[in-house]
């Protein structure tokens, strides 16, 4: 049995103990902001709109259904953009089928040196044949020659007549035929140089032909690179015009703009709607926000600490979640001298529901 002085001693040493994990739990307690009675709220709620009006031709949701950021809720009838999509596509090949098979620059770049050197080749003939019509040689030559045998026919003639033995009429003949055969060489010189001015005359006109051919063939280059610009033009054209089209067509569909669950549905397949006009409702589960009150003192606490832990209260059990602090209204009740904030948090589970209570803890 212990002395009565050693009892005391072990009561009192207890009692210390007692006290002080007592006072030392009231000191995490005065540390921790505890606020109750948060509301949890979705941070995003979707009415999804018709993109066209017109009347509802499928309905591929119902709801809670969950649905994908892009998936397809709904279409309108989109035959007629179906139609127009189809033309603008029609486009579009009539436009890259002309780039391929118009006339090329390329192509015209070569008929432009082409025609430059059939216009050089022309030149040249056209020199030859204006060297061919100045050269009077030939005309010279005949006409000395003529003049030589008129001067050897007018001799044997007068000494003929002087003395009739002294030349034969066969020598005569001779001579006169001389003379006249001279005559018609002449006349041949004379009749081939008007031949070779009116040569020189077509080979001009041919030389300037040629000039105006390499003018217009330049012409064709130019409109050839006006053509290929233009059919560029158009071949952008078409191609925004079949991307609008098909921007057309998708505004027929109705798609999911957010990850969530389809809560109320508006309308119906067989239903006219407008454009812009509400469809279905969709909201964002699987991260959620809890928003509350809390009283001045605590607000730069909130401020200072943004991370804070949620206790939720469940149907099956008491759900923690860890959340932050994104909002504290700058505004204060003048009645109760409370602040507006709310704290955003994971819920990608999706046990957390929109309209359940939840308790938060924060150590400033």
């Amino acid at each position: 049995m212990l002395p009565k002085r050693a009892i005391q001693s072990v009561v009192r040493s207890t009692v210390c103990l007692v006290l002080g994990c007592v006072l030392s739990h009231s000191a995490v307690a005065d540390d921790t902001i505890a606020m109750d009675d948060l509301i949890v709220t979705v941070i995003e709620s979707i009415d999804v709109p018709a993109g066209r009006t017109g009347s509802i031709a499928s309905m591929t949701v119902r709801e809670g259904d969950s649905v994908a950021t892009g998936k397809l809720i709904a279409t309108t009838d989109d035959r007629e953009a179906r139609i127009r999509q189809a033309i603008a596509a029609t486009q579009l090949d009539v436009a890259r089928r002309k780039i391929k098979d118009g006339l090329s620059t390329e192509q015209a770049e070569a008929a432009v040196g082409s025609t430059r050197q059939a216009a050089k080749e022309q030149e040249m003939l056209k020199r030859v044949a204006n060297k061919k019509a100045t050269n009077l040689v030939r005309i010279a030559a005949t006409e000395k020659a003529s003049e030589v045998a008129k001067n050897e026919l007018d001799r044997a003639l007068a000494s003929r007549r002087a003395y009739a033995q002294s030349i034969s009429t066969s020598e005569i003949e001779g001579l006169r035929l001389a003379y006249e055969k001279s005559i018609l060489e002449t006349q041949q010189a004379k009749s081939e140089h008007e031949i070779e001015e009116l040569s020189a005359q077509a080979e001009t006109e041919a030389a300037a032909g040629h000039l105006w051919l390499v003018q217009q063939s330049k012409l064709e280059l130019r409109q050839a690179e006006v053509d290929e610009k233009i059919n560029e033009l158009n071949l952008e054209l078409a191609r925004q015009q079949t991307e609008l089209a098909n921007l057309e067509v998708l505004r027929h569909q109705v798609v999911s703009p957010i990850d969530g669950v389809v809560v109320e549905i508006h309308r119906r397949p067989g239903d006219w709607v407008t454009e812009g006009e509400p469809m279905v409702r969709v909201i964002r589960l699987n991260r959620l926000r809890a928003e509350g009150f809390a009283n001045l003192d605590d607000v730069s606490a909130l401020k200072r600490s943004p991370q804070v832990n949620l206790r939720i209260q469940t149907a099956e059990s008491v759900v923690q979640r860890s959340g932050k602090i994104v909002f504290v209204s700058p505004e204060i009740d003048p009645v109760n001298k409370q602040v507006r904030f709310w704290v955003e948090f994971d819920n990608s589970d999706l046990v957390v529901l929109p309209g359940m209570r939840l308790s938060l803890e924060l150590t400033p």
